[in-house]
């Protein structure tokens, strides 16, 4: 189906990843970094790839996200769109034939179909149906704590999807946030409700009523900058 990479080039990269299959899942709460860490990682994976006289494109890291604004925000395509998952695999799909990394970010919109139908996209464009994601390396990227597919079984909900259970290899997790550098206590106050739930700590839902718009002790709409975050409970 697709030529395969030189023998030279195989030599080259496996000296430095010794040929081992990563099949990893990257974690971290919004704000630690995820997106910074895959951005950072192409950018050294292509600076790799000069030194060692390897050829580096758009397809040598693959990079995508589950939703399209996640996608725009690492430089990326959604996961359906590379991997054309609402069409049949043809030859010219040959442009995956010096992929040596995909990245999925935002793994907690993924269900366990979209799952297992990205393993068997992935062993049909590089031809090889008896490894995990057709043996090439891949990172999963994603908070479960985040939002769930729309539809579908969340990965988390199941005990038997033997791809995401069985064959993930590698665990990597982010804890330092860098959001709330200049506001620790609200950052760690946030990251206790997404711990434990909503505080009954009187003091610190005092403190969530000082950012209700129009409350006694909250601000006034004229006094919010105008790239300020709204979070509403209901559509405006």
């Amino acid at each position: 189906m697709m030529k395969r990479k030189s023998n030279d080039e195989r030599e080259k990269i496996g000296k430095v990843n010794d040929n081992i299959q990563l099949n990893g899942f990257l974690s971290g709460a919004g704000g630690t970094g995820k997106s910074h860490v895959i951005k950072t990682a192409c950018q050294c994976a292509q600076k790799l790839c000069k030194a060692l006289g390897v050829k580096f494109d758009k397809r040598t890291i693959v990079v995508t996200a589950l939703t399209g604004a996640a996608a725009v925000s690492i430089n990326g395509e959604t996961t359906a769109g590379a991997f054309a998952f609402k069409r049949k695999v043809k030859d010219e799909l040959e442009e995956f034939k010096n992929t040596y990394l995909v990245i999925v970010d935002e793994v907690s919109f993924a269900s366990v179909e979209d799952m297992e139908l990205l393993n068997e996209k992935m062993k049909q464009i590089f031809d090889n149906p008896w490894e995990p994601f057709g043996g090439v390396p891949i990172v999963f990227s994603g908070d479960f704590a985040q939002l769930s597919p729309v539809g579908g079984r969340p990965l988390y909900k199941s005990e038997h999807c033997i791809v995401w259970k069985e064959y993930l290899n590698a665990f990597m997790e982010l804890r330092t946030n860098h959001r709330f550098d200049k506001d620790v206590n609200w950052g760690a106050m946030l990251g206790r409700f997404c711990d434990v739930g909503l505080s009954t700590n009187c003091k610190e839902v005092a403190i969530i009523n000082t950012r209700v718009v129009g409350a006694r002790s909250g601000p006034r709409e004229r006094n919010i900058p105008f790239d300020a975050v709204y979070a509403t409970k209901t559509k405006c």
